[in-house]
C-alpha cells in the first residue's frame, strides 16, 4: 500500500471509530455538560479535530516513507495508539459521561504524545515540528478537561 493511502486509511478508520464511540446526540450532550468559559464552541472543536487529523496524517505519511527500522515502527505504533486513545476518549466523554476517566486518559495520552515528539526529534524533525502545535494544544486541553471534571462532579 502506498504511504499516502496507508496514512489516509489509518486516519479514516480513527474518524469512524471516533464517531461510533461518541454515539448520537453529541451536540445535546455538549449542551448538558457544564463547561468553563474557556471552552470553545462546537465549530471550533470541529476545526481542532480537523487540524488533529491533518497532523496525524502528515506524520504517518512521513513515517511510512522512511526506511523501516525499529524506531520508525515504534513511532508508527505510537501514532496508532494515540489515534485509538483519542477515539476511546469520545466514548468516555459522550457515552459513559465519566469525566474523571477522561481526565486520567488525557494524562496518559499527553505522555504518549510527548514520547512520540521525542522519537520524532530523532528520526524526522519535520514531523516533530508538525506535532508541536498539538503538544501545545494539549496543555490547554488538559486544563479544560480538569475544569470540566470539577464543574460536573
Amino acid at each position: 500500500m502506498s504511504p499516502w493511502l496507508a496514512a489516509l486509511v489509518a486516519c479514516l478508520l480513527a474518524v469512524i471509530a471516533e464517531g461510533l464511540l461518541a454515539g448520537d446526540n453529541v451536540r445535546e450532550h455538549l449542551r448538558q455538560v457544564k463547561q468553563p468559559c474557556a471552552s470553545p464552541p462546537l465549530w471550533m472543536w470541529i476545526a481542532i479535530g480537523l487540524a488533529y487529523y491533518v497532523i496525524c496524517y502528515t506524520i504517518l505519511f512521513r513515517l511510512f516513507v522512511l526506511d523501516r527500522d525499529g524506531m520508525r515502527n515504534v513511532a508508527v505504533g505510537f501514532v496508532i495508539v494515540i489515534l485509538a486513545a483519542n477515539a476511546f476518549w469520545n466514548y468516555l466523554f459522550f457515552r459513559a459521561k465519566n469525566f474523571f476517566a477522561c481526565l486520567m486518559l488525557s494524562l496518559g495520552y499527553g505522555i504518549l504524545v510527548v514520547a512520540l515528539l521525542m522519537m520524532l526529534l530523532r528520526i524526522d524533525r519535520t514531523s516533530a515540528f508538525v506535532l508541536l502545535p498539538y503538544v501545545a494544544y494539549l496543555a490547554y486541553a488538559g486544563r479544560l478537561q480538569y475544569s470540566i471534571w470539577r464543574l460536573n462532579s
